[in-house]
């Protein structure tokens, strides 16, 4: 018989199991500071920009934000705002019809995969959410399914899904056509209790949470088991249920702790780093986080099945813009609370910012991370600025020069600085030097540091680290 509603039914009943089975001591380990609250959006309903038991979520290259709006039977399009763009599906067997969506990625071309459960398919769309392609029928041959909930896309848009009731993951070509699978039932290395989430990053690595198991498992792109942790516990690297997955730039791992109440935080080295959250309504408090993406740069967005909202979270960190008696070239790359001019630079002479279309300089209200800005002291110092962390940021460049910003983290080379689709952005910056008073010309970007930057033609361009 198909497995039918698993959060409902099964994961509902086997919480009070695993609750007496919980670890009563954990190890301890170092911790590192959790991100912060955003902002969020989203209450229970069936109307645009409202949510009724969303499973997971899926971020694209612009930034928009898709929803697996599990109890409407359909998907929501967000811009990175979090406002309603456009929404597509509902109850039904037919094309573009859901049962109940639950998995659900972009690929590189931002096609739309989604998994769903009790249709026992997977639906490909284009990124307004025209339909493009099915697989799959119910049962345990090869491309069939029995209740399918995650799905990752990975390495040439391989589609791996999470065959929940048949104890295996299955990975497909971007045309649906069967490539591999591996797992079975069972507690051994590779095998599963009852799998649900799954996570392709983007260094060759697959991610599969086991939440009847509290336990995750590292597998190579051919299903070859690497690594695994996790045990039933509410202490550190423990877990309650554990959903979904998402990987960030730098290989760490996040995972939403469903009946902890939380999402956890870990190393490359599967070593815990943080946590955050409690049980309730408020912000940065939590009913069922399942779905976890993590945009590019940085920002981390969390669905909750009962609360029937999307989080979002930040770091927040302290940047110093050293300033020399005279003019400076700088730029902030972070979002602080107040991002008035008269708040991020208190104090200061004058402050100024490039028009590119006017070809003047302007008087600015307010710091965004993609500008960069003149600044004019009377003497040294040295302005310290508190701000959720911006390490990946799209602007628009107009034809001729361009006054730009820098990211977090480190420097960019300029040579690749992301996106720039029209290759009309030359290939060499400068900034201004306060100490000598001239240009520098260079090929990198440096945090704080503001640039000149010449276009060829009006084009969109994305500065951050690359991703791998």
């Amino acid at each position: 018989m198909l497995l039918r509603r698993l959060p409902r039914i099964f994961l509902v009943l086997l919480f009070f199991l695993f609750a007496l089975l919980a670890s009563p001591s954990g190890p301890v380990l170092a911790d590192e500071d959790p991100p912060v609250f955003v902002s969020m959006w989203g209450s229970s309903g069936s109307g645009e920009g409202e949510l009724y038991e969303p499973a997971c979520i899926a971020i694209d290259s612009a930034d928009n934000i898709y929803v697996a709006d599990s109890g409407n039977c359909r998907i929501q399009k967000f811009d990175s705002a979090g406002n309603f763009v456009t929404e597509w599906g509902s109850v039904g067997s037919d094309p573009g019809q859901f049962q109940e969506p639950w998995g659900i990625d972009i690929d590189s071309g931002d096609n739309v995969y989604v998994a769903d459960v009790l249709g026992n398919r997977v639906q490909k769309f284009d990124s307004s959410g025209y339909f493009l392609l099915e697989w799959g029928s119910p049962g345990d041959g090869e491309g069939e399914f029995n209740a399918p909930h995650g799905l990752a896309i990975g390495g040439n848009d391989g589609v791996y899904v999470v065959d929940s009731g048949n104890y295996r993951v299955q990975k497909f070509d971007a045309d649906g056509d069967f490539v591999l699978e591996w797992g079975s039932v069972g507690s051994a290395p590779g095998q599963f209790w009852l799998p649900v989430g799954i996570e392709a990053d983007a260094f060759g690595d697959i991610f599969v949470s086991d939440p009847l198991r509290n336990y995750i498992q590292e597998f190579s792109e051919a299903g070859v088991f690497s690594d695994g942790w996790g045990m039933s516990g509410s202490f550190k690297g423990q877990f309650d249920q554990p959903f979904d997955l998402a990987v960030d730039f730098a290989g760490n791992i996040y995972v939403t702790d469903a009946f902890n109440y939380r999402v956890q935080k870990f190393s490359p080295s599967k070593q815990f780093l943080c946590q955050w959250g409690i049980s309730g309504d408020g912000e940065g408090e939590f009913d069922w986080p399942l779905g976890i993406a993590i945009r590019t740069d940085g920002r981390i967005f969390v669905s909750e099945f009962l609360n029937c909202r999307v989080q979002e979270f930040g770091y927040v960190v302290t940047v110093d813009l050293e300033l020399t008696t005279g003019w400076n070239m700088v730029s902030v790359p972070v979002l602080p609370d107040d991002p008035s001019v008269s708040a991020v630079f208190p104090g200061v002479d004058a402050v100024y910012t490039w028009n590119p279309v006017a070809r003047s300089y302007d008087v600015p209200d307010t710091v965004t991370p993609d500008g960069g800005y003149w600044v004019a002291v009377s003497s040294d110092r040295v302005l310290s600025v508190e701000g959720v962390v911006v390490n990946r940021w799209t602007t628009a460049l107009q034809s001729g020069w361009n006054m730009v910003g820098s990211v977090h983290g480190g420097v960019c080379s300029f040579l690749e600085p992301g996106d720039d689709p029209c290759d009309s952005v030359e290939a060499f910056t400068y900034c201004w030097d306060p100490v000598s008073k001239s240009y520098q010309y260079g090929t990198e970007i440096c945090p704080c540091q503001g640039y000149w930057v010449a276009a060829t033609e009006s084009c969109v361009l994305t500065v951050g680290p690359p991703v791998p």
